[in-house]
């Protein structure tokens, strides 16, 4: 058999956390989710990318709406008609499994590869790459978000702290285990070619920037997984999951492509990017291409005068942002809310949240110490709450454990939006 490669350099894209159907403060983002997919699939054309890694998250709801199917289906079936860019996708803990497995038999034949949960067979994880000739560029494991119930069974009489080791130790051993099957496939072609991990969860030591708002993964630690654990046997690991981007484990070739735009008005300071690789052989080099801002948000703060001198500039400026507005003078409030929307009226900026700092915090602020119920996750307050009602110690594992159990439930339900009242477009999804 003749291997050799006709191509020198084999270039890889990684992105993640799409978030499709994401709203802010009932504003429909459509418009920059269309702007960055346009962009993501010109970026792909002009860097001449050979893969693209979706590492989870694609869509914002287990349940998306038919107008986000349709910009998904649409960006896929674009990118395998401009060239030969091949894509592999792994379900993050948003998306629904079956969802994005319904289509997976017909975008194989796109050489579009979706793994949307975990099966019997780890094989179904392990994706040989090949070039247009046929021969193999890259092996890609692709381990989807994980749930509890993939790793460990339930079992009675188990503590948390124990439970919550079973779990880390699983997800570690999956990953492991997935990284040595690739490596026996590398062997058997005969073949030094780079192997990548794609993934979906928190790792040890990932910075979560406040305004990430993820949603827990896992009650308690958000399980404990060590990234040199999990990042052992490749050569780029693609990860998910957290917004910001970053390197994890100090090593630059595992890392978190973040989201590609921000999701709150916290997240509004980041610098989006996407994750370029370019492989020689097994040798990587890395290029951050920052990505332009699709929809300007911004935070405004301050005392009636500063506010508006600053919604003035802004609309010397002529900004269609949208915006954050909190007031923190000591004087009275007064009309400053209606003084504003006027001023926005006739332009193209829009006010999406207005607050005031000086309104007595809610009773459960003042009760635990100036904390604030939107501050808190649904760990804090249940451990909260078991505090108010004198819960024992000794039985507070346990409730951790049913708990942990519950949230694993709901966040994994498919059919959710059946009583959500969700918008239906009644597009035609092509594919």
């Amino acid at each position: 058999m003749d291997k050799t490669i006709t191509k020198d350099k084999f270039r890889i894209l990684h992105t993640s956390d799409w978030h499709l159907g994401r709203s802010l403060y009932s504003r429909r983002r459509h418009d920059e989710f269309r702007s960055f997919l346009e962009y993501l699939a010109d970026v792909i054309l002009k860097k001449d990318i050979d893969l693209l890694l979706i590492s989870g998250d694609i869509f914002d709801s287990s349940t998306p709406s038919n107008l986000s199917q349709e910009m998904y289906y649409s960006f896929l079936t674009r990118i395998a008609g401009q060239g030969n860019c091949q894509v592999v996708i792994i379900a993050g803990n948003h998306d629904s499994p079956s969802l994005l497995e319904a289509t997976k038999g017909i975008l194989k034949s796109l050489n579009i590869h979706v793994v949307g949960a975990i099966s019997d067979n780890l094989e179904d994880e392990i994706i040989t790459i090949k070039d247009e000739g046929g021969m193999p560029r890259a092996i890609v494991c692709a381990v989807p978000y994980l749930r509890e119930r993939d790793i460990r069974r339930g079992r009675a009489g188990v503590s948390f702290q124990d439970a919550e080791r079973e779990l880390t130790e699983g997800i570690i051993s999956h990953y492991r285990d997935v990284a040595d099957l690739a490596e026996k496939r590398r062997e058997e072609l005969g073949m030094d070619i780079p192997i990548f991990g794609m993934g979906h969860l928190y790792t040890r030591g990932g910075k979560v920037i406040d305004g990430d708002e993820l949603r827990p993964l896992y009650v308690g630690s958000l399980a404990h997984v060590e990234p040199g654990e999990i990042s052992a046997g490749f050569d780029y690991l693609a990860l998910g999951h957290i917004h910001s981007a970053q390197a994890v484990g100090g090593n630059e070739f595992a890392r978190y492509s973040g989201s590609p735009i921000a999701m709150t008005f916290k997240e509004s300071d980041q610098k989006k990017s996407l994750c370029i690789v370019e492989f020689e052989g097994r040798k990587p080099l890395l290029e951050l291409l920052e990505l332009p801002v699709f929809r300007e948000l911004l935070r405004i703060s301050g005392d009636r005068e500063q506010i508006l001198e600053r919604i003035d500039s802004l609309i010397i400026e002529g900004t269609d942002a949208w915006l954050e507005v909190e007031f923190t003078g000591e004087s009275h409030i007064g009309d400053l809310m209606q003084s504003l929307e006027t001023m926005v009226e006739d332009t193209d900026m829009r006010i999406l949240c207005f607050k005031n700092s000086r309104l007595p915090d809610a009773a459960m602020d003042a009760e635990y110490d100036g904390e604030k119920l939107s501050e808190l996750n649904p760990l804090d307050i249940f451990e909260r709450l078991m505090d108010n009602k004198n819960t024992p110690e000794d039985e507070k594992d346990e409730l951790r454990s049913a708990y942990h159990e519950i949230l694993d439930m709901i966040q994994s339900e498919d059919k959710r939006a059946e009583k959500e009242g969700m918008e239906d477009e009644n597009l035609e999804i092509k594919i």
